[in-house]
């Protein structure tokens, strides 16, 4: 599919230092609901948390004599989350490996995300995204004291191409098909067509992902309001989610089902202070409308991740 114009999306890393020099905050709506993996209450939030990858530039990553990995920190854009200017920061001291998008997995060897995670414009194809990110899993904090900067031959696949890509208006998503096949992680499948349209506002929903390049981050109290704008292949969410949380899915915890993948939001991430002169994290109660997230059933793409047809 062609590339098409700019949207306005949680955009994915262009330039790793710049995201490296930002505040790792993100927008609040009424009570901050991210959870680390150790925070999450039972198995089955476990599960969806450890069927999720980080996409991450393959320069990011150092491969060791005993052929495991370890973050790259010569790399630009690597390094511990830091304050820098802000009022108050959640994740000071973390690692972050900055990725630059989610993802999930949705059949033994693909991953479903945002297609805008691989639109670089005239710099890089998006195959060519592709041929330069891996993905990884449990890059999470299981232990408050973790720090998750060793990953495992078995936590680490390289991006081996795009089976589906679109970046075109609502039609936002790719599958990316790794190197080699995943086990001992659940698959989550798509939502039945027309589930979407059965959400009642204020129901609660999941997501996980890797905010600005930080470890995993879930919420288990992702509250749908409304469908965005006049179409009802979006839908209005108000969730903590910032840059690098684009591709995350959305997922019904009764059905297991993914309903959509979030994509954008018209909320600021950080706002700045003039009294304390320093950027603090917005609560938001009405300010904007909240986070988009594409609704893949509504579109009549249920079918990606069915065994047999991709």
């Amino acid at each position: 599919m062609k590339i098409p114009r700019r949207t306005r999306f949680l955009q994915p890393v262009m330039i790793a230092s710049l995201l490296a020099a930002a505040p790792s905050q993100a927008m609040i709506f009424g009570t901050d609901d991210r959870l680390e993996r150790h925070e999450l209450p039972d198995t089955t939030a476990l599960a969806y948390s450890r069927s999720t990858a980080a996409l991450v530039l393959t320069s990011h990553l150092r491969k060791n004599s005993d052929q495991s990995y370890s973050i790259n920190w010569d790399a630009p854009g690597t390094g511990r989350a830091k304050s820098d200017g802000a009022c108050a920061n959640t994740f000071e001291g973390q690692p972050e490996l900055i990725s630059y998008c989610s993802s999930t997995l949705i059949a033994p060897d693909l991953l479903l995300t945002s297609g805008h995670c691989f639109y670089r414009g005239s710099f890089q194809t998006p195959e060519q995204v592709c041929k330069g990110s891996v993905a990884v899993f449990d890059y999470s904090l299981d232990q408050p004291s973790a720090d998750p900067v060793h990953f495992s031959t078995s936590q680490v696949y390289a991006c081996k191409k795009l089976e589906i890509y679109s970046h075109e208006g609502d039609l936002d998503f790719a599958v990316v098909r790794l190197d080699r096949k995943v086990s001992g992680r659940e698959i989550f499948r798509t939502a039945t067509p027309d589930h979407s349209v059965g959400m009642k506002v204020s129901q609660s929903y999941w997501t996980s992902g890797y905010p600005r390049g930080l470890p995993n981050k879930t919420i288990l109290n992702a509250k749908y309001f409304d469908f965005w704008g006049n179409s009802n292949f979006s839908a209005l969410f108000q969730m903590e989610v910032m840059g690098g949380s684009s591709g995350s899915s959305v997922i019904d915890p009764v059905t297991r089902r993914i309903v959509g993948l979030v994509a954008s939001s018209d909320c600021s991430e950080l706002e700045w202070s003039e009294t304390n002169r320093c950027f603090y994290e917005p609560v938001f109660n009405g300010q904007c409308r909240g986070v988009r997230v594409i609704l893949l059933e509504n579109l009549g793409i249920s079918w990606i991740g069915t065994p047999g047809l991709l």
